[in-house]
Protein backbone atom coordinates (compact mmCIF):
# COMPACT_ATOMS: atom_id res chain seq x y z
CA UNK A 1 0.00 0.00 0.00
CA UNK A 2 1.29 3.70 -1.17
CA UNK A 3 1.92 5.94 2.02
CA UNK A 4 1.02 9.37 0.96
CA UNK A 5 2.38 12.00 3.41
CA UNK A 6 2.37 15.71 3.41
CA UNK A 7 6.24 15.35 2.51
CA UNK A 8 4.89 14.49 -0.93
CA UNK A 9 5.39 18.00 -2.37
CA UNK A 10 7.07 19.50 -5.49
CA UNK A 11 8.39 22.49 -7.01
CA UNK A 12 6.63 23.81 -10.33
CA UNK A 13 7.49 26.96 -12.47
CA UNK A 14 5.59 28.88 -14.71
CA UNK A 15 7.60 29.19 -17.94
CA UNK A 16 8.05 31.71 -20.75
CA UNK A 17 9.00 30.62 -24.08
CA UNK A 18 11.45 33.44 -25.92
CA UNK A 19 13.20 33.42 -28.51
CA UNK A 20 17.40 32.78 -28.00
CA UNK A 21 20.37 33.76 -29.65
CA UNK A 22 20.11 31.50 -32.58
CA UNK A 23 16.13 32.69 -33.13
CA UNK A 24 15.11 29.58 -32.09
CA UNK A 25 13.21 29.42 -28.62
CA UNK A 26 14.20 29.09 -25.58
CA UNK A 27 12.61 28.83 -21.91
CA UNK A 28 13.19 31.11 -18.88
CA UNK A 29 10.79 29.98 -15.16
CA UNK A 30 9.15 33.90 -14.42
CA UNK A 31 8.89 32.30 -11.02
CA UNK A 32 8.88 28.97 -9.13
CA UNK A 33 5.96 27.92 -6.89
CA UNK A 34 7.11 25.72 -4.17
CA UNK A 35 5.39 22.95 -1.73
CA UNK A 36 2.76 22.02 -4.31
CA UNK A 37 0.86 18.91 -3.17
CA UNK A 38 1.70 15.65 -5.97
CA UNK A 39 -1.25 15.16 -7.21
CA UNK A 40 -1.62 18.65 -8.41
CA UNK A 41 -1.45 18.64 -12.68
CA UNK A 42 -0.25 21.39 -14.73
CA UNK A 43 -3.60 22.39 -15.16
CA UNK A 44 -4.73 22.62 -11.68
CA UNK A 45 -1.90 25.16 -11.09
CA UNK A 46 -2.48 26.77 -14.19
CA UNK A 47 -6.14 27.90 -12.93
CA UNK A 48 -5.02 28.57 -9.61
CA UNK A 49 -2.07 31.20 -10.89
CA UNK A 50 -4.38 32.29 -13.24
CA UNK A 51 -6.82 33.81 -10.98
CA UNK A 52 -3.67 35.93 -8.95
CA UNK A 53 -2.84 38.59 -11.78
CA UNK A 54 0.45 40.26 -11.85
CA UNK A 55 2.25 37.76 -10.06
CA UNK A 56 5.63 37.52 -12.14
CA UNK A 57 5.85 39.51 -15.84
CA UNK A 58 5.20 38.19 -18.92
CA UNK A 59 6.58 40.72 -21.23
CA UNK A 60 8.60 39.40 -23.99
CA UNK A 61 6.57 36.02 -23.95
CA UNK A 62 5.34 33.85 -26.66
CA UNK A 63 3.84 31.49 -24.76
CA UNK A 64 3.51 30.64 -21.30
CA UNK A 65 3.72 27.46 -19.92
CA UNK A 66 2.44 26.04 -16.35
CA UNK A 67 4.51 22.84 -15.00
CA UNK A 68 3.28 21.79 -11.32
CA UNK A 69 6.57 19.54 -11.63
CA UNK A 70 10.20 21.78 -12.32
CA UNK A 71 11.41 18.10 -13.49
CA UNK A 72 9.04 18.61 -16.56
CA UNK A 73 10.67 21.50 -18.18
CA UNK A 74 13.40 22.11 -20.14
CA UNK A 75 17.46 21.93 -18.48
CA UNK A 76 17.86 25.90 -18.68
CA UNK A 77 14.82 25.99 -16.20
CA UNK A 78 15.70 23.18 -13.76
CA UNK A 79 19.26 24.84 -13.99
CA UNK A 80 17.89 28.37 -13.03
CA UNK A 81 15.95 26.49 -9.75
CA UNK A 82 19.83 25.24 -8.86
CA UNK A 83 20.95 28.68 -9.66
CA UNK A 84 23.93 27.06 -11.21
CA UNK A 85 24.77 30.22 -13.82
CA UNK A 86 25.99 33.28 -11.28
CA UNK A 87 25.03 36.21 -13.87
CA UNK A 88 21.40 35.21 -13.92
CA UNK A 89 19.09 37.43 -12.39
CA UNK A 90 17.11 35.48 -9.66
CA UNK A 91 13.92 34.11 -10.15
CA UNK A 92 11.25 34.62 -7.43
CA UNK A 93 10.03 31.79 -5.69
CA UNK A 94 6.58 31.77 -3.43
CA UNK A 95 4.69 29.02 -1.96
CA UNK A 96 2.20 27.27 -3.49
CA UNK A 97 -0.55 27.73 -0.60
CA UNK A 98 0.45 31.42 -0.35
CA UNK A 99 -1.74 31.38 -4.21
CA UNK A 100 -4.78 31.14 -1.46
CA UNK A 101 -4.92 33.78 0.80
CA UNK A 102 -7.24 36.23 0.61
CA UNK A 103 -6.13 39.68 -1.57
CA UNK A 104 -6.18 42.59 0.38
Amino acid sequence: MENKSNKDVKTGAVVCVVPDRDNSLGYEARIFIKDIPGEVSDDMLEAVVRMNKNLFEIRDCRELLFRADVHATSNEVQEQLEHLHEFEKPVPEISYHSLFREKS
